[in-house]
This record gives C-alpha cells, structure tokens and sequence, in this order.
C-alpha cells in the first residue's frame, strides 16, 4: 500500500512544529521530506516520519544542539544514546542550579530593595550598624564627573564580580570617597580628585581588598546620576554628621541601591551615603 503524503501544513499541523521549522531542518539536512516533487518543489512527508520528528523536538526541547541531534539521529545504538542523553542530564542539572541562584538574587534583591525604602519612610537619615566588610576601589583614578568614564569604570568592576546578575543584583558597587575630602564644608574640587569607582567583595576572592570597619555608619540617600547629585548627597550627610556631633571616621561609600537596570527615571535613580561614626 502507497503510503498517504502529507503537505508541509499537514505535517506541522499533526506534529505541531511550525513549517519554517521543517523547511529549516530539511535545509540543513536534519531532517528531510519523504519525497519533493520535482515539478513544484512541494514537500511531503509520511505520517512514520512522525516519530523521528517528534526525537529531535524533544531532544530541541532537553538542551541538544543541532550538531548534537545530527549525532544522536545517526547511526543510533544504544550505548551511545544513553551516554548522550546523561551529557544531558548533567548539563539540566546544571541549568537548573543556575536558575536556583538566579531566582534566590532576585528575591534577595527585591527584599532589599523594600528593605531599603522603608528603612527611610521617617527619616532622610538612619544609622546602621554594619560588619566588617572587604571592597575594591578601582587602581586608575578616573575622573567621576565624565558619565562615559564612569561607564566603562564599572563594566571594568562588574567582570570581577563575576555575577550572572551584576545590574539587577545591584548594592554592592558605586563612589568611595577618601575621608580626607570630607572637610564639612565640603569642597567639590577636592571629592572629585579623591573619589574612586569601588565595589564590595565579601566571599570573592579579595586579593588587594581594603576594608571597612565594623561599626555605626550614618547614613543618608540621594536621587540622581549626576556628580552635582553625589556631592550633594555627601554634603547633606556631612551636615547631619556635624549637627549631631559626630565625627567622621572612615572615607565614604556611595553604593548604587535602584540604578538604570530597574528605571530609567533619573529622579528615581538612588544612591546610599555610608560613613562611620
């Protein structure tokens, strides 16, 4: 019995892979129509075609490449399936891991980031108690009021973290100010020769890190990208530091809390202003 032919439609309809996915796989030679009509160039297929169709969008489906289906659909045995299909399972495995780490940062981060707003809902100014903590600065001094030069010095920190998230993991990168520009009143001139790119390194690697004390950090948050917005956050911290009688102990870190990875309003851009007292 004459098998029955199916059009390129048919066959996408029964085994619900788009036709441009069978016209690609018959280009590449992945998988071919039973038979091509040589007057038209239609294609068509048998429904038994059906089962090697519905192996190679599972295996599409599990992670293989096409050069993985290519070996896996030739010359099958069972030995080398099987060993295919726990390169596989090993490499699910890890995908999966990957998104457990991914999904707990994200959580991490939106938890901080409710955290963060409601810590300030009665007062521009808080103090924390913080630990010990490890933090790069960036060896070449840039100057901080160029935006491209502040660009390319944190994509230059975000590689050392390391992080599939370095945008949306966020808290952890942003200005450190030496503490022998934070005279009050504070002179702009002098933060921008003594302000670096810095980012914390806590459980990385921290060969060459400085560190920051434990202890009480007054602490305050600004809006804005701008320098005029970052001297101005510090300014205002100062104030409060002077107001309250207290002294100024460490440098500054200036740490990005919502950046443009979450909005692209400047005013809702906010940076936090730590400083020990």
């Amino acid at each position: 019995m004459q098998e029955e032919k199916l059009t390129i439609g048919e066959m996408s309809d029964y085994c619900d892979v788009p036709a441009d996915t069978l016209r690609y796989y018959d280009k590449i030679g992945l998988f071919r129509p039973l038979h091509i009509d040589p007057q038209n160039g239609y294609r068509y297929y048998s429904i038994l075609q059906s089962e090697v169709l519905g192996t190679i969008v599972e295996l599409r489906r599990v992670g293989f490449s096409i050069e993985e289906i290519r070996l896996f659909m030739q010359n099958r045995r069972l030995d080398q399936s099987i060993g295919l299909l726990e390169q596989a399972v090993q490499r699910i495995d890890r995908q999966a891991a990957d998104l457990k780490r991914i999904s707990r940062t994200l959580k991490s981060r939106m938890k901080h980031i409710q955290s963060f707003q409601t810590d300030y809902a009665e007062s521009d100014f808080i103090i924390r108690k913080l630990p010990k903590r490890k933090f790069w600065v960036l060896p070449d001094r840039i100057d901080i009021q160029n935006k491209e030069a502040v660009s390319y010095g944190f994509l230059e920190l975000e590689k050392k973290l390391h992080d599939t998230l370095p945008f949306l993991a966020g808290n952890e990168i942003g200005f450190f100010a030496e503490q022998s520009s934070l005279a009050f009143p504070l002179n702009p001139a002098e933060l921008a020769k003594a302000s670096a790119l810095f980012t914390f390194v806590q459980g990385r690697r921290n060969a060459g890190a400085q560190e920051a004390p434990a202890g009480d950090y007054a602490c305050t948050r600004y809006t804005g990208h701008d320098f005029e917005d970052y001297a101005d956050g510090l300014e205002k911290l100062l104030r409060y530091v002077h107001a309250e009688g207290l002294e100024a102990k460490s440098g500054a870190w200036s740490i990005i809390q919502i950046d443009i990875s979450l909005t692209e309003q400047s005013d809702e851009a906010v940076y936090e202003v730590q400083i020990l007292v």
